[in-house]
């Protein structure tokens, strides 16, 4: 059998990470005789190798070479290619991961179009849609003057072997800066057919804070290696439209780019360096007549860098940084299986002020601030073609993998005049079919999240759509549960197995659409669910639950509502009434009271909520352990006033049928719930925490009670993504009733005072590779952790006090006591400690943290180094898995002959952090 497809993977002590790319090989669609992959390692030191053979003993896809190291995927790459027998090569990152099909659809979709280079749909992890203007549909045969092919310069392309062998196109093996593209710069000028594959997700880019490519950008080291860039593109191609279409994208993306409000991010010395080098570049290679194969905002910057005006360009930079756009939903509801949304998107400021403009006859404007009207022509800011064929187009977006799909929207920019300018709106509706939206194919994640995105004047915002209100809207399509839902972030997503929302509860029922026919032993209810749209088949299963027995139940229309029919156990206790069409139950806000004469009465739980608050949280074995109090309030904050009558806890009357007796109303502890869950800020990644409950009922007199749940819960971070240790970021901690609250999550704390005592409780976890710190945040007390932040200050200076001890002369020791947590398993952490007084003395010896009864305590021996008189900055570097950390430890000033030192920093380590954590 041929080989019909060659993966080559340069590795470097890549370790256990480099199992995601030999499970996605070894899940492809593709026989695995008809591909192979082609590991080059670049002399691992860490057994990297070793374990790449073992794997191929039982893989014969597996290629293994080993060569010197060359500290670069430049020669491993081109080594590959030489080895390589497939008509499709494909370069893979030792850590990314390919989707089970993607083989297969590639090689027939490049046979099929006789494709020199095949672009196939690529995702990054838990970024931001990739060029989604490249993978907006198929293109089976396109050229690289069509730009949307040059939006992707990544090697995860897949190329014809002997395209590239014929044209002898290699990868630069030397560092440099841009390699990629110039790798992929001649092999655009030169193919004759680029295939774009947009309808099946095939690369997933797993992208790391570190980049080797982006380690040696010095002014002079940067703008270097963009000229040669630039210069390649001049060089390989002639005057015309190849030419500018490909300097218009470099000279965007490279040059311009530079000077966009990225810019404010860089030090003012390093743009001031730059300057100089890209007006020589511009001037050198790129006609003035590029400028017009632009986007407005491109043009603008590209006319302050012609002439030099750094000034402009920084007054343009910050202007542009607060342009954004702002969405309103006018309508959201299921129609016929589908889920129609309409909504009107605006271009504005951060505030969601709409961007003013101006007219000038029938022309429209952009309206600049003083410092910059008199740098441009009216021409130059004439918007109105640009608005005009502005592009507004929503997209749904799996939580899971990533991959997200535009959704067809139509709608058009208007310009209008409003309270004495004029502004650009666009109105526009949009039909999401869960069973087609996928490019014609069924969604196949659990969860999805809306976006909206507005390409306009050369800015493209893309936002979560806002959710139109807080009401869910529930539907059965085929069977399938389908609930479109507001986030905690209030904005819209759908899940199709009610993994967050169930399709009874987000229907709301009412006690008065549930009717019961009950007896001692069980009985049956009937449910109208009015809320819920059905479509197809009518007929589905739900599984309905009191008490944990669970009984089968069906979901139908009668007379053009649904309505849940179910037998049901009779709870020896009071208990709620959960639904799901997926099984495991979900919430419903219904309950069951049982009474002491055997009955069942029918009750909604809505006036009572909790309110739940941390009173205890430190870090044990690797795991941060929190002891939450929960007392329940009414809607006001107010405790929540029981009735306490012969030991049991009543509702208020409202909670019951009308003229129900007093005994309809007992509720027992058991009817209240409570999960806790964590949520990576930013995103809509929640994971769910296991909880022990007490609960305590305290009397208040007068036949009246208050109801208190104590919850123990463990967080590991090691293991809460599904097994797997929590990435970097921030995460946020919630808890959500599963009857009183409806489902919405809360965040975790307090209003009025920090959830967490002092600035925070930091530790090191999973042997030794990761770090957070468990903090109350400064704004509103409420509990967060940040894992693996580069802020190296949240995991050694949250010490409001450390102390040290330094003997003076040769063989000196060093102790720093450090409220610092180290898991079971972390062992010492050994790095390197820094001392610096500002003023040329600098030393570095080995330290070493350790557990102590304190917490740790970092140990340094100062082997003869003279200390100075003055205040001595100490830090401490260590590596913390693929993390390496500088840990500035305080500022302290030695002392006298005795050798003793005190504590003596200006700058207090929890006041650097507060700022640090001064954030929602």
């Amino acid at each position: 059998m041929s080989i019909k497809m060659s993966v080559v993977v340069p590795t470097y002590n890549s370790g256990e990470r480099i199992m995601d790319v030999i499970d996605s090989l070894d899940a492809q669609s593709l026989p695995s005789d008809e591909f192979e992959a082609i590991f080059i390692d670049d002399g691992s030191t860490d057994g990297t190798y070793d374990l790449l053979s073992n794997l191929a003993i039982t893989r014969p896809y597996m290629r293994v070479k080993r060569i010197a190291n060359t500290g670069w995927p430049g020669r491993p790459r081109n080594l590959g290619t030489e080895m390589a027998r497939g008509d499709y090569v494909l370069y893979m990152d030792h850590d990314d991961k390919i989707f089970p099909e993607a083989l297969e659809r590639v090689h027939r979709y490049g046979i099929e179009n006789n494709a020199d280079v095949v672009i196939g749909k690529e995702v990054i992890e838990g970024a931001p849609t990739l060029a989604w203007d490249t993978f907006r549909e198929d293109v089976p045969r396109a050229t690289a003057v069509q730009s949307r092919v040059l939006g992707l310069m990544t090697p995860h392309k897949f190329y014809r072997r002997e395209f590239l062998t014929e044209h002898g196109i290699l990868y630069p093996e030397e560092k440099c800066y841009l390699e990629d593209h110039f790798f992929n710069i001649p092999i655009f000028v030169r193919a004759k057919v680029i295939s774009v594959l947009a309808d099946y997700p095939c690369y997933t880019w797993v992208k790391h804070a570190t980049n080797n490519s982006k380690a040696y950008q010095a002014p002079d080291y940067f703008w270097r290696w963009v000229r040669q860039a630039i210069a390649l593109i001049h060089d390989h191609t002639s005057p015309g439209d190849v030419r500018d279409v490909m300097m218009a994208r470099w000279y965007g993306t490279r040059i311009l780019r530079v000077f966009s409000p990225r810019m404010l991010n860089r030090p003012r010395a390093w743009i001031e360096a730059g300057m100089p080098l890209a007006t020589q570049i511009v001037e050198t290679y790129i006609d003035k007549q590029v400028d017009e194969r632009m986007s407005h905002v491109w043009r603008l910057r590209s006319t302050l860098l012609r002439r030099g005006d750094l000034d402009g360009l920084y007054a343009l930079a910050k202007h542009d940084k607060e342009i954004t756009a702002t969405t309103r939903v006018t309508d959201l509801r299921w129609d016929n299986g589908a889920i129609l949304i309409s909504g009107i998107t605006a271009l504005t400021d951060r505030s969601g002020t709409p961007y003013p403009l101006r007219r000038e006859g029938d022309r429209v404007l952009r309206q600049l601030p003083a410092d910059l009207t008199g740098r441009f022509t009216p021409a130059d800011l004439d918007v109105t073609g640009a608005l005009t064929d502005a592009v507004i187009e929503l997209g749904i977006r799996g939580r899971r993998a990533g991959v997200e799909w535009p959704v067809a929207t139509d709608g058009a920019v208007a310009f209008l005049e409003r309270d004495g300018g004029t502004v650009a709106e666009a109105n526009w509706r949009a039909r999401v079919d869960p069973r087609t939206a996928a490019f014609g194919r069924p969604l196949d994640e659990n969860l999805w999240d809306l976006s909206v995105r507005l390409s306009a004047l050369g800015f493209a915002p893309h936002r979560r759509l806002p959710v139109l209100d807080h009401h869910a809207h529930p539907a059965l399509l085929d069977g399938r549960p389908a609930v479109v839902y507001a986030t905690v972030n209030d904005n819209v997503s759908l899940d199709l197995a009610e993994e967050n929302v169930g399709v009874v509860q987000a229907a709301e029922p009412r006690i008065a659409d549930l009717t019961i026919a009950d007896n001692p032993t069980g009985g049956e209810l009937v449910l109208r669910l009015p809320a819920l749209h059905v479509h197809g088949n009518p007929k589905v299963g739900v599984d309905v639950s009191v008490a944990g027995q669970t009984t089968p139940g069906e979901l139908t229309v009668e007379d053009g509502c649904a309505v849940l029919r179910a037998s049901y156990v009779a709870p020896a206790a009071s208990a709620p009434i959960m639904a799901a069409v997926t099984g495991g139950g979900k919430p419903t806000g219904l309950a069951l009271l049982r009474q002491p004469d055997g009955r069942s009465v029918p009750t909604r739980l809505g006036d009572v909520r909790p309110r739940p608050v941390v009173s205890e949280l430190r870090w044990d074995g690797g795991m941060l352990r929190a002891t939450i109090d929960c007392p329940f309030v009414d809607p006001t904050g107010n405790p929540y006033v029981f009735e306490h009558v012969n030991g049991e806890v009543l509702l208020d009357a409202a909670a019951a049928p009308p003229a129900a007796p007093a005994s309809d109303r007992a509720v027992t502890p058991a009817l209240v719930g409570m999960e806790l869950l964590v949520n990576k800020r930013g995103s809509d990644d929640w994971f769910t925490v296991p909880v022990q409950a007490t609960p305590t009922i305290t009397r208040a007199g007068h036949g009246r009670a208050h109801l208190t749940h104590r919850y123990d819960a463990s967080l590991d971070p090691a293991t809460m993504r599904a097994g797997k240790g929590l990435k970097s970021g921030l995460y946020d901690v919630y808890t959500r009733s599963t009857v009183f609250a409806g489902g919405q999550p809360q965040r975790l704390g307090q209003d009025d005072t920090p959830a967490v005592p002092g600035v925070g409780l930091p530790a090191v976890y999973g042997g030794g590779t990761a770090y957070a710190i468990a903090y109350g945040t400064v704004d509103n007390g409420k509990l967060s952790i940040a894992v693996n932040r580069t802020w190296p200050k949240h995991v050694l200076t949250a010490a409001a006090t450390a102390t040290a001890e330094i003997t003076m002369g040769h063989g000196a020791r060093l102790r720093v006591a450090l409220p610092l947590h180290l898991g079971s398993t972390s062992g010492p952490l050994r790095g390197t400690l820094r001392l610096s007084d500002g003023q040329g003395f600098e030393a570095a010896v080995p330290a070493a943290v350790e557990a102590s009864t304190r917490g740790a305590e970092l140990t340094a021996r100062l082997g003869g180094e003279t200390l100075p008189a003055g205040r001595v900055e100490l830090s401490f570097d260590v590596k913390l898995g693929r993390h390496l950390m500088s840990m500035p430890l305080g500022r302290w000033t030695p002392g006298d002959a005795t050798g003793t030192a005190t504590a003596g920093s200006t700058r207090s380590p929890v006041a650097t952090v507060l700022r640090l954590l001064r954030r929602p």
